[in-house]
């Protein structure tokens, strides 16, 4: 029972070792300077499994070649405008800070809240393979047990949502001029055709995430014809 009882009290005080490490910022390693375009391209992977790159494949002996691959953001209309959207997105959350902002080129830092561990993330619009080329590495540790991938494949997922929520809020309004109607307010569903009823509706729940109606549509009673 005594052994128990140390091993508790050498575990509590171990973690209140670390927290006080990370807050005066012990953990948080060194900022690399090597950091940015270089040829075409950004820096090499770690030599470590704490890393990821959409150029991995350019370096085909480095030890984590396999570890770090992963795909390069999609472009959505173009490079600047991709760029000034991932800004956006990042600004937003609460752990990163956007250190570097060009138009072609994004350097963020993400901080954990607990023991203030520090990743570096570029974003850089690679104009020849229209592809936003990214890498996210960990500044300390021999394994980042994913979290670089998962932030990654993280943000790949909001900007296909953010660019289909665009698509479908553009082809809503395109819809609703198309009816000749001004300032693309949806019109009353009892005077357009049931293939235009459905398009409408469509349109509109991809925007609202909800399957109700559009408020100003009268609902039809039950038993009636559309």
């Amino acid at each position: 029972m005594k052994l128990l009882q140390r091993i508790a009290i050498t575990l509590l005080l171990l973690a209140a070792l670390l927290l006080s490490a990370g807050r005066i910022g012990l953990l948080a390693g060194v900022p690399p300077r090597d950091l940015g375009v270089h040829d075409g391209r950004l820096k090499p992977p770690s030599p470590t499994a704490n890393s990821v790159s959409s150029q991995a494949r350019l370096w085909p002996d480095h030890p984590q070649r396999d570890y770090a691959d992963i795909a390069p953001l999609a472009l959505h209309e173009d490079g600047p405008t991709t760029i000034a959207a991932l800004k956006v997105l990042l600004a937003s959350e609460a752990s990163a800070t956007i250190v570097d902002s060009r138009t072609d080129y994004l350097y963020v830092q993400y901080t954990t809240p607990w023991l203030k561990f520090v990743d570096d993330v570029e974003f850089w619009f690679d104009p020849i393979n229209n592809v936003i080329q990214v890498r996210s590495a960990s500044r300390i540790g021999r394994s980042d047990l994913g979290a670089n991938r998962q932030r990654i494949d993280a943000l790949a997922r909001a900007t296909r949502n953010d660019a289909r929520d665009g698509e479908s809020l553009g082809r809503s309004r395109q819809m609703s001029r198309s009816d000749g109607l001004p300032n693309g307010r949806l019109p009353p569903l009892q005077f357009l055709t049931r293939g235009r009823r459905r398009a409408l509706i469509g349109g509109a729940t991809a925007l609202s995430g909800r399957s109700s109606c559009h408020p100003a549509w009268p609902h039809r009673r039950p038993g009636r014809p559309p």
